[in-house]
């Protein structure tokens, strides 16, 4: 805090300097004055929260000096000090809402009273601040989530900006902005949106939507739209991560629903351009449609009869898809984990040569959180051509081999899972399925079994946050002591070992 000290005798205000430990206080600054005119001056500058000033000085008295520093410093906290108590002072300080009046000969411990008084002052006001532009935030907040929808609430709308001093019947654009990083919490993005409007001079309300996207109703005074243009390029020179989608200019609050929904399509439009930052309806028509239904038959039958054709079609889907620019970014990922699913529940064995994922969940997560079709697009590639290798191999098997190594995708997490089962299923004998098996494999179906477990097992061993005793259910072993025993004789390793010596322990 800032403390000045409007004193003619010297001594009075060395006395004052020296003999109280201001910093006890969390005073750090202290200023003198001579007299009234002076102190008027370092007040222009400097700023004081607490002043204590004479009332008899010279060139400008106590009382004048006060009366001109409250229109420039409305909110110092003023300390009188008078060695005359005259009822005229008392009312001219109560009038100028000082905080206390001091008499001279002066007491250091009445000075102290004084001024813990006054900080106290300071500081329930500063809260009371911090409270109300918190209230007045989330008021803000809660106006922008309404004014999104086109059914509004027109008594809340019109109380809040009562509330707020929002002009209802003023020219405001839409803005939706984008953080593909994330690296923010909501409330720190809002800020950083909501300051750099006031920077520019712009009245706005921010809110926060879903996937790093916010909602903000920007001020555009004569209807200025290129300005509010030139302003978002400004913005994201500062914010390499963010993207803005624009709306139009509307005349009032009631209509920036329909100035919302051009924004989302604008922003939406970032999904499938990596390059760009700002975009704006230009000679796009805005057009959102749902996805065609018929391609999920379409990859279905690709996919059972001619899988070697899956990957041309899947590339002429993405570029399709990158032409249109009309679909939902949520719509494009529903579609391709649809398509990754029904991809791993034909053959599940291929989750364990995708990089950082071990289940469908994790696969689910990654789509749901990639920032761009193009991200999307080059898993369901790398997916599509282990789909098809794996089908490519197959293709050499006999069908009776292609439904013992579906049978095992589908039950090698079951412990009990043994020859018998499978040449049940295939209705052979398991001497005549196990010498079929090692003819068109190479393999014995043992080995083919162990050697898929293993391989599984070294992949979740890679993610620490999988446990051994986990890893051994999720592999097919009946617990985690035999599963250690099995691992270490197949790679002289313990999986405790293994898991340290791959980075991941």
């Amino acid at each position: 805090m800032r403390l000045l000290i409007a004193e003619d005798e010297e001594y009075t205000r060395e006395g004052l300097i020296e003999s109280i430990p201001w910093s006890d206080y969390g005073i750090t600054d202290i200023m003198q004055a001579r007299d009234g005119s002076e102190a008027l001056k370092i007040s222009r500058w400097f700023k004081p929260d607490i002043v204590i000033t004479d009332i008899k000085m010279p060139k400008l008295n106590g009382i004048e000096f006060a009366e001109k520093l409250i229109k420039q410093c409305p909110d110092s906290k003023l300390l009188f000090m008078s060695g005359y108590l005259d009822i005229n002072y008392l009312k001219s300080a109560i009038r100028l809402s000082a905080v206390d009046y001091i008499e001279k000969p002066i007491n250091f411990t009445d000075v102290e009273n004084a001024v813990k008084k006054a900080i106290d002052f300071i500081n329930e006001k500063r809260r009371q601040s911090i409270i109300n532009a918190k209230k007045n935030e989330l008021e803000m907040q809660k106006l922008a989530s309404i004014l999104r929808y086109k059914n509004k609430d027109k008594e809340v709308i019109y109380q809040i900006c009562k509330e707020t001093g929002l002009p209802i019947n003023s020219n405001y654009i839409v803005v939706v902005v984008w953080d593909r990083d994330k690296p923010a919490s909501d409330e720190e993005n809002i800020r950083k949106i909501n300051d750099f409007w006031k920077r520019n001079n712009r009245k706005s309300i921010c809110a926060g939507m879903e996937l790093g996207e916010y909602f903000a109703i920007v001020e555009s005074k004569d209807r200025d739209e290129k300005k509010i243009q030139r302003f978002c390029i400004k913005f994201l020179e500062q914010e390499k991560s963010f993207r803005i989608g624009m709306g139009f200019c509307v005349d009032n609050l009631m209509s920036v629903s329909e100035s919302y929904k051009v924004a989302l399509f604008n922003i939406n439009r970032s999904f499938y351009n990596n390059e760009k930052t700002l975009f704006t309806l230009d000679d796009k028509i805005l057009n959102v449609k749902n996805i065609d239904q018929s391609l999920y038959s379409e990859f279905n039958t690709i996919m059972q009869n001619t899988p070697k054709k899956l990957d041309q079609w899947m590339e002429q889907l993405f570029q399709k898809l990158c032409e249109m620019e009309c679909y939902t970014r949520e719509h494009i990922k529903n579609l391709f984990f649809t398509f990754a699913r029904v991809i791993l529940q034909d053959k599940p064995n291929l989750i364990a040569r995708l990089d950082r994922m071990y289940n469908e969940d994790d696969v689910e997560h990654y789509i749901i959180n990639t920032t761009s079709i193009f991200q999307i697009k080059d898993f369901m590639m790398q997916l599509v051509e282990e789909f098809q290798a794996e089908a490519e191999k197959e293709s050499g098997y006999s069908k009776v081999v292609s439904d013992v190594i579906d049978y095992i995708d589908a039950h090698y997490t079951e412990a009990d899972l043994g020859i018998e089962d499978i040449a049940e299923f295939v209705h052979l004998s398991s001497a005549h399925l196990s010498v079929l098996f090692k003819q068109e494999t190479g393999v014995t179906l043992k080995q083919y079994i162990v050697s898929y477990r293993l391989e599984l097992s070294k992949k979740l061993l890679a993610n620490e946050h999988y446990k051994i005793n986990e890893i051994a259910e999720l592999c097919g072993y009946t617990n985690a002591n035999y599963f250690a025993k099995a691992f270490k004789a197949a790679t002289d390793q313990s999986p405790v070992e293994y898991r340290k010596n791959c980075g991941a322990g």
